[in-house]
């Protein structure tokens, strides 16, 4: 049997066994079913459609009666044995290894385990499959699905939605792409009335996917026959009509056996003169014609497969991974888990303070433009009005008026001015708290630590422990700053009494009031006016220097005593208490939220099906690509011009592919995108060799692994020489890791490729592509380096020249340098 459709075939029944069907919308994770070519076999009730299936396996195995014996869509999956004298035998997909040689058992089984799935669901039909894989040397190769017959009225006992019911289901099954309709109908019925044609007209209107089957040839009204049908006369299908004869329910009684209704049938259409001459008659032709359908199908479809399998194993894992990944169980893991996402919180707590939009821009607002604004709207004005000042002049002197200055009014209209400051200063205080828990909240909220969406008690846990801290940081921030205003307030000292009374600081430079006057400017008015005024001007100046040193202080304080704090110590004290925490209090902090938990468990069940898959098509890749490699090499051996485009001849790895003295520079064997099964990992998606390189003049770089060489000398010179490679004419430059993608991705995340603008990292997982270069250094598995450390000139698909290393360990040929000499010389 074909490796490709056998390995197909496991996929098709690792999809059935994980509840991946092709009914339904499919939510929102991808259906590997309904990547799967497939035979979808519908007709009406009492069609023949199950004859028909009996007849190309040989056996008697499907359940009989009337009305509607088939409930649930059957996966036939059929194999050729590799024995000739093997035994045949069943095996269902839920019943996994356990073979069945006695075909009335599996006819019993299937049965059976439609009752026991349709009692469970309270249905009497169900649109989850039933998988049976019968292995036989007498079998072709083929993969089909046998789909409840359709009805147009529902009988004593049906429900009234058993008609739509039955007819969503073959057409959930039928409207992909990937799937060939063999649309079975009685030749003694109206086609006009055909359920299944109507059907397949619906979903294939161009007819691309489907095959006719006409059943009961035998039984027409005497004096007619199908013979325009089958010839295509009438009724025509793109993909033509094959003509069966099965046995009749008195065949069946009398135990007629398939051999016998085989040799039957072959004798009514040689008998018969209508059918004269034409060859798509007969079980024998259905079968073949099916098998090789679906293997060309299954062939042409199996990148696109693999591709979709790759993909969806990449986002899928990355989902899982965002939600933090599988449940913890013990002590030490839940431990570790929530200071694992306590570490995440307070990294991007940091990262949000330290970023601009949103974080430290909102806190530098205040700082430079709310504190000064409300410093500049505090009631200076009440103070400094010159019978105010006169009043608290002559209450400061008492009994003892001054001799030259009024010390001691001076000081109690400097307290009582600077008193202003405590609000301004208080609430800007207040203002940053209040920014910082809104940060708490945002980053709660935030993708960076979406895996606490899984957690909500434990993310209610850390969103207060944070804001507790924050309050804490908070009454100490305002401490210190209460002690900053009343500093100023408390203390004057001599040197700075004399300097209000000069108006001048220390360094000579000239103090100012608070509404922009030189403290020394000779006010006017009577004697005693100009002395108050004089004393208003001095206090304003000197609070105005007080007003701008605060604005620079006590931001200074904000920051050190409760943004570094936040940013260092926010969650400290519940990471220290989880550490202490026993189980039951952890999975109490662990609870995970409903349906969170729901879609992990979807996720992961998910996930484990299609890298099952992977693994499937992963080996059918190898074992194809070590075929094609046999043979070639077979016909090299025979016929040394032709050997294998692809491979890189022994003293050629380093040799101008475009010379015509190289045997290998014949544009047949040099054009990479010739080969369109091969194809690379490329931002998620599977991309072919044309995809990435048609259009291009390409420098194409290998790595041997992710190692020091790579990463400190091989990428880093080629980011080094982008521009000049640029000005080379070169457009893309590959670098080809052989890995898997989640792996490289984070490697090009460390080198900082950013986009892949300059180099775009691509990953080879199968090492498919460097085989297909001859860079393979080891098979899948083995330990080391998979590739040679090489680099390549590749102009519109076209290979012009290889580089290679003689070790995997240096970065001398294949340097960027080096690739640079090669594109001067070809200029």
């Amino acid at each position: 049997m074909d490796s490709v459709l056998k390995a197909v075939n496991r996929v098709s029944q690792i999809a059935a066994l994980a509840g991946d069907t092709q009914v339904g919308d499919g939510g929102s994770l991808p259906s590997l079913a309904r990547q799967l070519p497939k035979i979808v076999v519908v007709g009406g009730q009492s069609s023949g459609k199950s004859s028909v299936l009996e007849a190309v396996v040989g056996r008697d195995f499907l359940p009989r009666g009337t009305g509607i014996v088939t409930r649930r869509p059957l996966e036939l999956q059929l194999e050729t044995a590799a024995d000739p004298n093997a035994r045949e035998y069943g095996e269902f997909g839920h019943l996994a290894g356990q073979k069945i040689y006695d075909f009335e058992e599996i006819r019993k089984e299937i049965e059976a385990e439609t009752m026991r799935h349709t009692q469970k669901r309270g249905t009497i039909v169900s649109p989850v499959p039933i998988t049976l894989r019968i292995v036989s040397p007498l079998l072709p190769a083929l993969s089909m699905v046998d789909m409840p017959g359709l009805t147009k009225v529902p009988i004593d006992g049906q429900p009234k939605s058993i008609v739509q019911e039955l007819e969503n289901m073959a057409r959930d099954y039928v409207k992909h792409e990937n799937v060939i309709i063999l649309a079975v109908t009685p030749a003694n019925a109206d086609l006009a009335t055909s359920d299944a044609l109507r059907l397949a007209r619906e979903v294939d209107p161009t007819g691309e996917r489907t095959i006719g089957v006409l059943t009961k040839i035998d039984i027409m009204d005497p004096g007619t026959n199908c013979r325009d049908v089958l010839e295509g006369h009438s009724y025509v299908l793109k993909n033509g009509w094959i003509g069966v004869v099965n046995r009749g329910q008195a065949d069946i009684n009398s135990r007629m056996s398939m051999a016998d209704a085989r040799a039957r049938e072959l004798a009514f259409f040689h008998k018969k003169a209508d059918y004269g001459g034409i060859k798509n008659i007969g079980t024998g032709f259905l079968s073949t014609e099916l098998s090789e359908r679906l293997v060309a199908s299954v062939r042409r479809q199996l990148p696109n497969i693999s591709a979709f399998v790759n993909k969806s194993v990449m986002d899928l894992q990355r989902e899982l991974e965002a939600m933090g990944g599988p449940a913890a169980t013990s002590r030490g893991e839940m431990i570790h888990l929530v200071l694992t996402l306590c570490r995440k919180f307070e990294t991007s707590f940091a990262k949000l303070i330290d970023g601009g939009k949103g974080g430290g821009e909102l806190i530098l607002t205040v700082f430079e433009k709310r504190l000064p604004d409300s410093i500049e709207k505090q009631p200076f004005k009440k103070i400094l009005d010159v019978a105010y000042v006169k009043r608290v002049i002559e209450e400061a002197d008492g009994i003892q008026p001054h001799l030259v200055a009024p010390e001691a009014g001076y000081r109690r209209l400097l307290e009582e001015a600077l008193g202003y400051l405590k609000d301004p200063t208080d609430k800007s205080v207040e203002e940053v708290f209040v920014l910082l828990r809104r940060m708490v909240d945002n980053v709660a909220n935030s993708e960076e630590v979406r895996a606490l969406k899984r957690y909500p008690t434990l993310r209610r846990e850390i969103v207060t422990a944070a804001y507790r801290a924050l309050e804490k940081f908070k009454e100490e921030t305002r401490k210190m700053v209460l002690i900053m205003v009343e500093m100023e307030r408390n203390y004057i000292t001599a040197e700075y009494f004399r300097t209000i009374q000069m108006g001048k600081m220390p360094d000579g430079k000239l103090m100012y009031t608070l509404d922009g006057r030189p403290v020394t400017e000779e006010p006017e008015g009577s004697p005693e006016e100009k002395h108050y005024k004089r004393i208003i001007n001095q206090v304003s100046g000197y609070v105005r220097e007080v007003c701008t040193q605060l604005t620079q202080t006590v931001p200074k304080a904000i920051v050190h005593c409760m943004v570094l704090q936040s940013k260092d110590k926010l969650l400290e004290e519940m990471s220290a208490s989880v550490a202490g925490d026993q189980e039951l209090a952890l999975k109490r902090l662990l609870g995970e939220d409903e349906a969170l938990m729901k879609r992990r468990e979807a996720l992961t069940h998910k996930l484990d099906m299609l890298r099952r898959a992977q693994g499937e098509l992963t080996s059918v890749d190898q074992q194809s690509e070590l075929t094609q490699r046999l043979a070639f090499s077979a016909t090299a051996q025979a016929d040394p011009s032709s050997s294998p485009f692809y491979a890189v001849p022994e003293g050629h790895q380093n040799s101008d592919l475009s010379s015509e003295a190289c045997h290998i520079g014949l544009s047949r064997r040099k054009d990479l995108t010739l080969r369109e099964d091969v194809r690379l990992m490329c931002n998620g998606e599977m991309q072919t060799l044309a995809q990435l390189l048609k259009g291009h003049k390409a420098v194409v770089f290998g790595v041997p692994d992710c190692g020091k060489v790579c990463s400190e000398q091989h990428v880093p010179g080629f980011l080094q020489r982008c521009d000049d490679l640029r000005n080379a004419g070169v457009s893309r430059v590959l670098c080809v890791a052989v890995s898997d993608a989640a792996a490289a991705d984070a490697w090009a995340d460390k080198l900082s490729l950013g986009d892949g603008s300059k180099i775009q990292v691509v990953t080879d997982p199968n090492a498919a592509f460097t085989r297909f270069l001859g860079m393979e250094l080891a098979p899948p598995g083995a330990p080391g380096p998979r590739s040679q450390r090489y680099a390549a000139v590749v102009d519109d698909g076209v290979l012009l020249k290889v580089c290679v290393d003689k070790s995997p360990g240096e970065a001398k040929a294949s340097s960027a340098d080096s690739i640079m000499q090669v594109l001067a010389a070809m200029h």
